[in-house]
């Protein structure tokens, strides 16, 4: 599927999914301070994961030819045509994941099992250097170690164009995405990925 397909496709969504990112990044700071001040960066990226997802699960029940699911720890929404994963990116659009066949598999645009084949998709949130305030958001469809595409989730194009201009191209003007390549050995699981 296309950038502008899914453009259209996703055309009534979009600000769902922004609204479900941003709503799950400020909740966090509703938390008493004394919980705040006690915070490590782990377990803030899992608490403001954790209410991103719980937004989305709120804001997606009940629509017609939506499904929110959890393969094996894997929260998606999924459209049929295309599913959607929410993630921290950084200013090269690369989320971080455990690497994990599954991650794996998503990030290559492989087929998750009992899954209908699918596009797979990040929507994704840049934290300022604070983790403060949200610097960018994007709809980015990864591509193995790349990505082939990314839609701005910004409402403010100067935001878009900064994320834009900061992705770094290899020489053949690839766009790069994350270190993970296929057949290379795994330290933690022992096994080629």
């Amino acid at each position: 599927m296309l950038e502008d397909d899914v453009r259209q496709f996703l055309a009534d969504y979009l600000d769902i999914l922004r609204d479900c990112i941003k709503t799950g990044f400020y909740r966090y700071f509703k938390l008493p301070d004394d919980v705040l001040n006690d915070m490590i960066p782990r377990s803030r990226a899992m608490i403001i994961h954790t209410f991103i997802i719980r937004e989305a699960e709120r804001r997606f029940e009940g629509f017609p030819g939506v499904h929110v699911l959890n393969v094996r720890g894997l929260f998606l929404v999924n459209f049929e045509r295309l599913q959607i994963r929410f993630k921290k990116i950084n200013r090269k659009l690369q989320s971080r994941n455990v690497l994990t066949r599954q991650t794996i598999a998503y990030a290559y645009q492989d087929t998750l099992p009992g899954i209908s084949p699918a596009v797979n998709l990040i929507a994704g949130y840049l934290p300022d250097k604070f983790h403060t305030d949200i610097e960018s958001l994007a709809l980015v469809c990864p591509d193995g170690t790349q990505y082939r595409w990314f839609i701005p989730l910004d409402k403010n194009l100067e935001d878009s164009i900064l994320l834009r201009d900061q992705i770094e191209y290899d020489g053949a003007g690839t766009r790069k995405l994350p270190t993970v390549k296929k057949g290379k050995k795994h330290e933690k699981i022992g096994e080629d990925i």
